[in-house]
């Protein structure tokens, strides 16, 4: 399982390319959300590995969405069918659809810090910024050991909500609750200094 850190860094280095933080979000959210679960993370994810996952998640028909929506049709009650149908979805930049997948598959996993983060990474990239920021802040509550998430809720306040005091706020948090100072934590910190100067 890939490092916290790097899952952070695949979306630091894309977030000034529109088209391919939409890509790096939709990745970061399926790769970090499963290890925002547990309190520690395992192993290490090498960069060719990222590089393979990263091709798998745009390739064209890598999860087709006829077959997909098919099988959901069936296991309506299935919420892993319906993350992969919102994935899918995802890729083909059908937004509306992945958000309503996720939505049905969060109804029946509500405690999923997976499916929640990349419902409202999907919400961010959609516009729905209030959205986007209310998931993380429920997020939040009911993970209060998932520091990630202050990341992604500092980064939705910033980018989305022009709330700039409030992501310094929980930027500021994502940096304290970090245990090593490594390139996200200096991005975080390079982020609040930035911000600083729009207030």
């Amino acid at each position: 399982m890939q490092e916290r850190s790097d899952y952070v860094s695949i979306f630091i280095n894309a977030s000034k390319n529109k088209k391919r933080q939409k890509i790096i979000f939709f990745i970061t959210a399926v790769l970090m959300a499963a290890g925002l679960i547990g309190s520690t993370l395992i192993g290490a994810f090498a960069s060719n590995e990222a590089k393979t996952a990263s091709q798998q998640m745009t390739q064209p028909g890598a999860n087709n969405v006829s077959q997909l929506e098919k099988q959901v049709k069936e296991n309506p009650q299935n919420a892993d069918l319906l993350e992969k149908l919102a994935k899918a979805y995802y890729r083909e930049n059908q937004l509306d659809k992945s958000i309503k997948s996720y939505k049905k598959a969060l109804e029946l996993e509500p405690a999923s810090a997976e499916l929640r983060t990349s419902y409202a990474i999907t919400l961010f990239d959609a516009n729905e910024y209030k959205k986007a920021v209310d998931q993380m802040e429920k997020e939040i509550k009911q993970n209060p050991g998932n520091n990630t998430a202050h990341f992604y809720l500092g980064e939705f306040y910033a980018y989305g909500l022009k709330d700039y005091s409030s992501a310094i706020d929980e930027l500021n948090t994502f940096v304290k609750n970090s245990k090593a100072e490594d390139e996200n934590v200096k991005h975080a910190k390079q982020i609040i200094k930035e911000l600083d100067k729009k207030e």
